[in-house]
């Protein structure tokens, strides 16, 4: 009964663990023409190229951007994504 408990519990721990997040400084570039500069959560480049999870300010909550809804985001001096069919 114990060890069922125990993984009952470790799984339902796993689902409320969320990834580190890694912000750096960049720019996202709206479908308006807007450049908005702020900080980039920095993953993987499968989850960069699907996802841009962008905040303004250390204290600012981060939107969420997927390739249609913005033209292109850019790392300042780094890595850049540009959204293309």
């Amino acid at each position: 009964m114990f060890r069922i408990s125990f993984f009952f519990m470790l799984f339902l721990s796993a689902m409320f663990v969320s990834a580190q997040s890694d912000f750096r400084e960049g720019y996202i570039l709206t479908l308006e023409g807007d450049t908005l500069y702020g900080e980039i959560d920095y993953r993987g480049d499968i989850f960069n190229s699907t996802t841009c999870l962008f905040r303004k300010g250390k204290d600012d909550a981060a939107q969420t951007f997927n390739p249609l809804e913005i033209k292109e985001y850019r790392f300042t001096g780094g890595k850049f994504y540009v959204s293309r069919e």
